[in-house]
């Protein structure tokens, strides 16, 4: 699985946020979107 993830940089997402969010039982398009909501987050807190 080829996950963009560059939030290992800011440290505060790691495997044990990871690991629900990858098991999470959903389609590619909501995990996509997910990802880009976590990638906001990291931006703006």
């Amino acid at each position: 699985m080829n996950l963009p993830v560059p939030l290992s940089r800011s440290g505060r997402f790691g495997p044990a946020e990871l690991r629900p969010a990858l098991a999470a039982p959903r389609p590619a398009v909501g995990l996509t979107s997910e990802w880009r909501l976590v990638d906001g987050v990291r931006t703006h807190a």
